[in-house]
């Protein structure tokens, strides 16, 4: 592999640099020895060609564009952000096709990981714009009802979104609703709507405490699922509808028990006794991502979002969304004594996870659909 220079447009400035600079330390935090004189204030990315940030090296700055890196093009193998603009990155010249952008700040010392060992061709560090949650909670919501992808989280479970008018009185933006549905049978699945605000989180049926076990009614042996509400519409805020990477927001909600046999409201112990409470969810990050799926092949997606619960509520919940896909990932923090376990690192595999992706059809099969369920007056 021949060694990486610098991105810049003069000869003499890209062997200068060259010699003078072979590695910055993790901990730089401002331009090395030897940068380009005007570029002191801007932050940058550097490319190294060699794993590990060794070997020569490249800077990529804010505001530069570089479409085509003639013959710099297919030498990096690791790489250091020092910029809070993400680093986006192409395999074809000309900004040609999808990049594969990574986080402010990040670092990978391996780019084989994702498939981009000396193979990046057009390099743009741009600005971290906020993310729709949209585009990675309902990726179908385009297209008709029963055309939509499925993506197989284990042996009966398979996670797929469709768009979903909900029509019960004081639902919240009801005609833009969606379900995620999360079996085969179509009869455990997860309630939404959104506007432009929030995308606000209505029943879902796959309430249980633990494994094999639903929670079930005060003084009964009756399933229950549950809705959120705010005030007096059905629905509360789940996550915004726009977020930057590393944004948290504290929402709030009621919880409210029904009773899936007879459609009644009802009391669980887990429905705080109709009072307030709150969780604090984060977008720790997005980017590229994969993991060993069953078949022996490995899921590799370039647009991963997660989120984690930070607070409240399902303190310790992880969640992976891919755009385009969905929910592909997912993962129960919590301890057995109850003690949340740390937020993982961005590389972290969730424990339930994507394991195919299909094109087809499944059923959807409403719990309680013919009973409109009488909210309590908040």
């Amino acid at each position: 592999m021949q060694p990486v220079r610098t991105l810049g447009t003069s000869i003499i400035a890209i062997l200068l640099l060259v010699i003078t600079f072979a590695i910055i330390p993790s901990a730089a935090q401002s331009a090395p020895a030897g940068t380009p004189m005007g570029y002191e204030d801007r932050g940058f990315t550097v490319f190294y060609a060699d794993k590990g940030y060794k070997g020569f090296a490249a800077h990529a700055y804010e505001g530069q564009e570089y479409p085509n890196l003639g013959s710099l093009a297919n030498q990096a193998s690791s790489f250091i952000s020092y910029s809070d603009w993400e680093t986006c990155v192409w395999t074809n010249a000309g900004f040609a096709g999808n990049p594969i952008c990574f986080d402010p700040g990040a670092s990978v010392s391996d780019l084989s990981a994702y498939g981009l060992n000396d193979n990046i061709k057009s390099i743009k560090l741009r600005r971290v714009t906020k993310l729709d949650m949209l585009d990675y909670f309902h990726p179908n919501r385009n297209k008709p009802f029963y055309e939509h992808t499925r993506n197989r989280m284990s042996d009966g479970q398979y996670f797929y979104s469709m768009s979903r008018q909900i029509t019960r009185a004081r639902v919240r933006a009801g005609d833009q609703g969606f379900i995620i549905v999360k079996n085969e049978a179509g009869n455990v699945y997860e309630e939404f709507t959104y506007d432009n605000q929030f995308i606000y989180h209505l029943r879902d049926t796959s309430w249980a405490t633990g494994p094999n076990q639903n929670v079930k009614c005060n003084g009964t042996d009756d399933d229950a699922m549950f809705t959120l509400r705010e005030g007096s519409n059905e629905g509360a805020p789940w996550v915004p509808r726009y977020m930057q990477i590393g944004q948290s927001a504290t929402l709030e909600r009621d919880i409210i028990s029904i009773n899936k046999r007879t459609c009644q409201v009802c009391n669980t112990a887990h429905d705080g006794d109709m009072e307030t409470q709150t969780h604090t969810i984060k977008l720790v990050r997005r980017g590229p991502m994969s993991w060993p799926v069953d078949d022996g092949n490995t899921f590799s997606h370039n647009d991963v979002i997660y989120l984690v619960i930070t607070e409240g509520v399902g303190k310790g919940d992880h969640f992976w969304y891919a755009r385009g896909l969905g929910w592909v990932g997912f993962e129960h923090g919590n301890t057995p004594g109850g003690q949340p376990v740390t937020i993982h690192p961005s590389g972290h595999q969730p424990a339930n996870h994507i394991r195919q992706y299909l094109h087809s059809t499944q059923p959807f099969n409403e719990v309680c659909s013919d009973t409109i369920v009488p909210l309590p007056s908040p």
